[in-house]
């Protein structure tokens, strides 16, 4: 594949170029398994949850706000569950699902509540710290 973008570029085309990008970085790099997987949830569940909350909200920033609190909770229930030495049985996974989705509804409650106190004209300070 690199010999034949070699061969279709020019050797005097410094603006020009062909590249790979997306899956074909990974495939022409060799990483296939678990990052293919990681770019395969990604694009399976991520996204489309992204663009949900993008919806609702009408903006393209804050979902981010949801999507990144719901793995620090994850996590620290994966760590206080190690430092206890509790083991990982089927309660633990129903919990852990549990958590995501309490998680997942308390940020969509607080970042909807902050928009509102934006509509109602305080600032972004004031709407995030009430």
């Amino acid at each position: 594949m690199k010999d034949t973008i070699n061969q279709c570029t020019p050797a005097s085309s410094a603006v020009y170029g062909l590249g790979l990008i997306g899956a074909a970085i990974y495939f022409i790099s060799g990483a296939t398994g678990f990052w293919m997987g990681v770019l395969g949830f990604l694009k399976a569940i991520v996204w489309p949850v992204f663009l949900v909350l993008a919806a609702q909200f009408e903006s393209w920033i804050l979902p981010g706000a949801v999507l990144t609190a719901v793995p620090f909770g994850i996590l620290g229930a994966l760590i206080f569950n190690w430092l206890r030495g509790l083991n990982n049985d089927v309660y633990f996974q129903i919990g852990l699902l549990v958590l995501i989705g309490l998680g997942a509804k308390n940020a969509v409650l607080r970042v909807a509540f902050a928009v509102d106190l934006r509509k109602q004209g305080l600032s972004i300070m004031d709407a995030t710290i009430q």
